[in-house]
């Protein structure tokens, strides 16, 4: 098997047989075992293809021809298992949008969310579904970049054991017993914010589709005043941006404000077809989504232009350094983590000239086509004509090869230039670090508490004094 892009291979416990999966998440390759003769599975598959295998079949959640995702069975010894037309359907699309099966004591375990707040059910291999997993409180499973990571076998054969956190607190370990009705836990949460509440609100975008948001109040508030409100979002690559703990960013709930997770288009909250709707093409959506629910802030009183903050990180950051020069009226501080500002000059690097055209639409070869990439790109929209700009912070890596800091300086530079010497733009490139995801933990919390003090003294807060839960 010569296939470098196939870092996985999942064993039967069986001892039956092995699959070995794709980064793009489809098992490309079985042999079966002891032998090591493997041949084709399923390729050339224009979707998601996730599982486990059961006995003389793969199980899998795919999105083919099922946006919200769908439970298929792929037998082994099918004469064309990459003919989606051959698998058998075990769980029919719905309105739940599926992400991971897995086999524990004889039937399926499937999660996924409602409304992009986590949950998981319990099925017969045949597909009747049995209960429902009783999670407490809005949350999330942990959310892997690359969905293959999930594959890996973990918990005990038996019981459905599981990491959970919330917007209000830290990770836990938990353990359902199928067909008690309780779960259990393991270990805590390390970190809560006692007093916070969460809720789950909608916006309407421009083109009247109604975008999620989850808005965390801190301890004594009511939404009746406003709040310094901080938007953390994502809104690109597929990737869902969950109702997870917010990690170092807690902080700025515990100091008094109000954090905002944004689940708009570009990524994967409400399924494939929520992701491709703010993707390429029609990559503007994704921000006019973010416009959207920092006006329903804005309209329902939660906070004011003077007040609200957004950031993102990768994907994240390109974001906001588009909505920093598209809505400058908007903020008072955007906060940049590893982004590329300079769409267009990205076509000079072999990661952007990759990256960007998939994700953004548009390329570097026509006119149209930079005109496109440009309308979103800080570099080119920053041109001093704006009444006046929001405070601007980016951190970048050194050696980060995927948004190299070149680009953001001059773009930095550039915003330095047009919003003059009372407007604050500031760049901090941190020696030795690349995009961010190798950094350990007390270097991210570094990283966030220079930006977030940033914010923080934009919108006037005092951080909470350490000690307690917080």
């Amino acid at each position: 098997m010569d296939a470098p892009d196939v870092p996985l291979v999942q064993v039967d416990p069986a001892g039956r047989y092995a699959v070995a999966t794709s980064v793009w998440a489809l098992p490309r390759y079985v042999c079966e075992l002891p032998g090591r003769a493997w041949r084709p599975f399923v390729q050339g598959v224009d979707a998601t293809v996730l599982g486990v295998i059961d006995g003389d079949r793969y199980l899998a959640v795919t999105n083919h021809d099922a946006p919200r995702g769908r439970v298929i069975a792929i037998a082994f010894d099918s004469p064309d298992p990459s003919d989606p037309a051959g698998w058998q359907e075990i769980v029919p699309e719905s309105d739940r949008v599926l992400g991971h099966v897995r086999l524990i004591g004889g039937r399926l375990v499937v999660t996924g969310s409602v409304d992009t707040e986590a949950r998981a059910w319990v099925f017969d291999r045949d597909g009747t579904e049995l209960e429902e997993v009783p999670l407490s409180g809005a949350g999330a499973f942990p959310n892997d970049a690359l969905p293959h990571n999930a594959l890996t076998p973990d918990g005990h054969p038996d019981e459905f054991v599981f990491l959970y956190s919330t917007p209000l607190s830290s990770p836990g370990l938990y353990r359902y017993r199928l067909g008690s009705g309780r779960v259990e836990t393991v270990r805590a949460p390390r970190v809560t914010l006692p007093g916070a509440e969460v809720s789950l609100r909608w916006a309407e975008s421009r083109d009247g589709t109604r975008v999620p948001y989850h808005l965390v109040l801190p301890h004594g508030a009511d939404g009746a005043e406003p709040l310094p409100t901080l938007i953390t979002a994502y809104g690109g690559g597929r990737v869902a941006w969950p109702a997870q703990y917010p990690g170092p960013s807690a902080a700025f709930v515990a100091s008094g404000g109000a954090l905002v997770i944004s689940h708009q288009r570009g990524g994967a909250d409400l399924g494939s077809d929520w992701a491709d709707a703010g993707r390429q093409g029609r990559k503007q959506t994704s921000f006019d989504d973010l416009y959207a629910i920092a006006e329903h802030l804005l309209a329902t009183g939660v906070t004011t232009t003077d007040r609200l903050a957004v950031t993102g990180w990768s994907n994240g950051g390109i974001m906001a350094g588009a909505v920093f020069a598209q809505r400058p009226d908007l903020w008072a501080a955007v906060v940049a983590q590893c982004p590329i500002l300079d769409l267009v000059g990205s076509g000079r690097d072999p990661y952007g000239r990759f990256a960007v055209p998939h994700e953004f639409g548009g390329g570097f070869e026509t006119p149209e086509a930079v005109r496109h990439l440009a309308s979103m790109s800080a570099y080119q929209l920053v041109d001093g004509t704006a009444p006046s700009y929001p405070w601007f912070y980016v951190h970048a890596g050194a050696v980060d090869s995927a948004c190299p800091p070149g680009q953001i300086r001059k773009t930095v530079a550039r915003v330095q230039a047009a919003a003059g010497p009372d407007t604050p733009a500031l760049v901090r490139v941190w020696e030795g670090v690349g995009h961010g995801m190798a950094s350990g933990r007390s270097e991210a919390v570094l990283h966030t508490a220079y930006w977030l003090a940033f914010v923080m003294r934009r919108l006037g807060m005092t951080p909470a004094a350490l000690g307690g839960d917080r």
